[in-house]
């Protein structure tokens, strides 16, 4: 049985699989919920006329660019408070994520 080791991380590849189809599973359950939801509303608005559908496509390539700056924002701050976490700098951690939030919740507005 072949099992690669990362140089990096000294964990199996089996191991590091298993952690990473644990973070992938909801994430593409969400993308395919996000898809479905989508869709719904097109045909939705396509019942109703095409003004009514021009505007739900609108809407959607308004919401669509802002929702994947939110996640990346939010990704980006994952692996940032696990290194100061690690340095024991919980100072830093609550400036992070206090700017996060803010940052977050100003984008939505």
């Amino acid at each position: 049985m072949f099992t690669y080791k990362f140089p990096f991380l000294k964990v199996p590849y089996k191991v590091e699989l298993k952690t990473q189809l644990k973070i992938f599973v909801p994430l593409i359950l969400g993308e395919i919920c996000f898809a479905a939801m989508s869709t719904v509303d097109t045909v939705m608005a396509s019942l109703a006329g095409t003004s009514e559908l021009s505007g739900v496509a609108l809407g959607t390539a308004l919401y669509w660019p802002v929702l994947m700056m939110l996640i990346g924002i939010c990704t980006t701050v994952i692996p940032t408070v696990s290194m100061l976490k690690a340095q024991k700098n919980l100072h830093e951690i609550q400036k992070i994520l206090f700017n996060t939030q803010w940052t977050c919740t100003l984008l939505l507005l």
